[in-house]
């Protein structure tokens, strides 16, 4: 959508299916103090947020890299 552009109910609804969808694919993790200041000097080592390193990690033990 661009500037200036209306959205319809259509795409009010589409985008709140998206919200909905992204929901849904959330998780919240309970760390220790150790581990997040690990997670954290990791991230900034390698300049990515903390959730990307998560992701990173996760998706390799899990072999989906």
């Amino acid at each position: 959508m661009g500037d200036g552009e209306v959205l319809t109910m259509a795409d009010l609804k589409n985008i709140a299916k998206e919200r909905e969808l992204m929901a849904q694919n959330q998780i919240i993790l309970d760390l220790n103090g150790v581990l997040i200041q690990k997670l954290k000097e990791k991230a900034k080592s390698l300049n990515v947020k903390i959730d990307d390193l998560i992701k990173i990690i996760l998706a390799d033990r899990l072999g989906v890299l």
